[in-house]
Formats: C-alpha cells, structure tokens, sequence
C-alpha cells in the first residue's frame, strides 16, 4: 500500500434528505461567541422559530424522534470542528427542516467541558449538543456533573439500526467521527523502508532526538492510544518501551498538532499520532516538508470523537434530531468531505478505500482496557509518574 495519501479537500456532498417545511418561518443570519473556550464562533444560517408549523420530513430519521423536535427552536452546538466545516453541517441540517437549522459555536474540548459545566451550574444553559470531542474530555461530563444527558433508547435503536459498530457510540455519546492513530514522519529525513516494523522499534539508538509527539498526560487522545498498548503488551514491557522513548530524549508537546508542526519544519524524523493533524495541514496547503504516514503493529487504532446531548438544553428535540441526522448518511459524507474519517464504517471505506492495508483491520481506542473513561484521572497520574509530564 502506498504511505502516501492525497487529502485534498473533496467537493462537498449535497445533503438533500428528503422534504420538510415550517411555513412562516424565515431565516436570518447568526454568530456564535465562545466566552468559556478557544476559537471563533460562527453560526449557519437560520433564524428563530415558532415551532408552530408541523415539520414534514421523508428521510431515514425514524418520525418519533422528527415528531419530537416540533416546538423547539434552532439547536446550538458546542464543538471543537473548524467553524467553516462545522457550518456545513448545519446549514444542510437546516435544509431538512426547512427551520432554523443549528447554530455553531466553536471552541476546545476543555473549554466545552468548562462552559457546560458552568451553564448547567448557573441555571443559564445554552447549548443543546456537542460534535466531535474527545472521550477523554467528555468523560467528566459523564462521571462528575450532570452536564450531559443519556441518550434515548429510540436514537439509540437508530444508531443500531444504521449499522454503527457497538463502541462507535454509547449511552451518552452519539457517533460523529472518528481519528486513526497512524506513525507520520519526514520524508527528507528517512524512507518508508527504514521505518521501524512497530512502535517497539522506536527505541532503537537511531531514533536518539528524533521523536515529537503529544504527551499523553494531557489526555488529548494519546493517552487512549497508550492505554491500548499497555494492555496488548502488559505493564512491564509497556514501561520498559515508555522509559526506551524517554532515553531516546523524545520530544513531548502539549498538542498533536505543535508534534505535527515539529515534524513538517524538519526538527524530528518520525511521530506518532491522530491521523486529522496531517489531514488539516493538507487541506490548508501545508506543510513545508512531504510528511508521509504508516500504520503499525500491534494495532491499527481510531479514536472516536463522538457527539454528545446537553443536560437541561433549551431544545432537546431538535438536539435529538440534530445528533440523529449526524448519524445518517448523508451527515457521514458530509464529515467525509472535508476529508475527515467518519465514524460511519460503509462511509468511511468509500471515502478513503485505500486507508488500511489488507492485514489490519481497525481497533476502538481501549478496546481493551474495561472502565477507561471512568478512571482517566488514574491514568493521567500514571502517565505523569513515568515521566510524561511537561
């Protein structure tokens, strides 16, 4: 399989899904604003409401779950996806209720955490649902305050019925995207025959300096990805490996993507980690060095981004509508073309058929590992007492 891949930016996919109307109802034009995160807020088209006009809807959506988003306004979600992409979706969203769509307001997974935490405390909550955040970062919301909500048995029966694999969403996460874990590294500086057969191999004396990753002891999405290995390897070979990559002087940094920008200026030869690093400088027309990618043994890994629904929401209807049309199809290809993975697998396979080589096949991040999301705290403790903190 050849490493190198083309991740030009497809052309958007319609997302016609069936006929709906709300007579009477006319858009206007938003913005987001993000007090509580990082990033810009932006909005797609859509003004308020009534909700007094029946939606009629002709799409996969099963009607309890249409009939349940009539009265409410325009859905608001919180998310981490770029504004540009993200409005995307909400316009075409929009387009199936002929209704206000969803406005979208963009910021980092610790400032989504942080701002539903403290809306939910103030009696002030605004969001309805989240997109494509990290479990990591959603697994407090679950296990230390009521910020999310459950999802109900009948979008979980959708999820089902739409072919999602079991851990490609849960009881309180929606499936939205998902990242592969691939090893990336500067062209400039070593072949892809000189590449180590696994991430054991990374330990050898060549690699002295020449390692940039994301510490996992941020629990930005390498800590699951270390979690898998602990469990494939048992402990003792894992710290053996972990201590191999500290003598080796690895490069730590507090982002995949700084790890990623480290690599394409030609400062280290090899890395590891969330595949979307590479896939956005692509698109943006970077970066300055060929950066090629690999999957390796033991595993080939994703890490799911899910979706979740905002406990006390202003419209939990139309949230509820909203994360089921991100399930559907039509919502998969739209995530497809902006030329990130979707968590959809009959999606993702035509979207990017050429992604796994013919002997892997891809594992959930701590597939293996029982309860991880409830004791992420424990882990990060682990990964700091080995010597991962910066």
């Amino acid at each position: 399989m050849s490493s190198r891949r083309n991740f030009a930016k497809k052309a958007a996919l319609a997302a016609t899904v069936g006929v709906s109307s709300l007579a009477g109802c006319t858009g206007g034009s938003g913005s987001g604003s993000d007090s509580g995160g990082s990033g810009d807020g932006s909005s797609g088209d859509g003004g308020s409401g009534d909700g007094s006009e029946e939606i009629s809807y002709d799409g996969p959506i099963p009607t309890d779950i249409v009939e349940g988003a009539q009265g409410d306004g325009a859905a608001t979600i919180y998310g981490a996806t770029g504004s540009s992409q993200a409005v995307e979706m909400m316009d075409a969203f929009g387009e199936i209720t002929s209704f206000a769509g969803a406005e979208y307001v963009q910021m980092g997974d610790s400032g989504i955490a942080s701002r539903l935490t403290s809306e939910l405390r103030s009696g002030n909550v605004t969001a309805d649902g989240t997109i494509s955040s990290g479990r990591g970062a959603l697994a407090s919301l679950q296990t230390q305050t009521d910020a999310i909500r459950p999802n109900p048995d009948y979008l979980l029966d959708f999820f089902e019925e739409m072919g999602y694999p079991e851990d490609g969403y849960g009881e309180y996460y929606y499936p939205f995207n998902v990242f592969p874990i691939v090893t990336y590294y500067n062209t400039d500086r070593i072949s892809a025959e000189e590449l180590p057969d696994s991430y054991l191999g990374m330990t050898e004396d060549r690699f002295d300096g020449e390692i940039v990753m994301e510490t996992p002891a941020i629990m930005g999405g390498m800590d699951a990805f270390w979690a898998t290995l602990h469990a494939e390897w048992g402990e003792a070979q894992f710290e053996e490996w972990a201590q191999g990559l500290l003598d080796n002087n690895v490069q730590l940094t507090d982002s995949g993507g700084t790890a990623y920008a480290e690599l394409a200026n030609g400062n280290n030869m090899i890395g590891f980690g969330l595949i979307d690093d590479l896939v956005r400088e692509r698109q943006d027309g970077n970066p300055s060095a060929d950066i090629a990618w690999e999957m390796m043994n033991p595993h080939a890994v994703e890490l799911v981004f899910p979706g979740v629904l905002v406990n006390e929401s202003p419209n939990p209807g139309m949230g509820e509508l909203f994360a089921a049309y991100c399930a559907t199809r039509e919502g998969q290809e739209i995530i497809a073309s902006w030329g990130a993975f979707p968590a959809l697998p009959e999606v993702k396979q035509e979207a990017f058929p050429d992604l796994l080589p013919d002997d892997f096949s891809f594992e959930t991040g701590v597939f293996n590992v029982d309860g991880y999301y409830e004791n992420t705290e424990e882990w990060r403790e682990y990964f700091e007492d080995l010597g991962y903190g910066l």
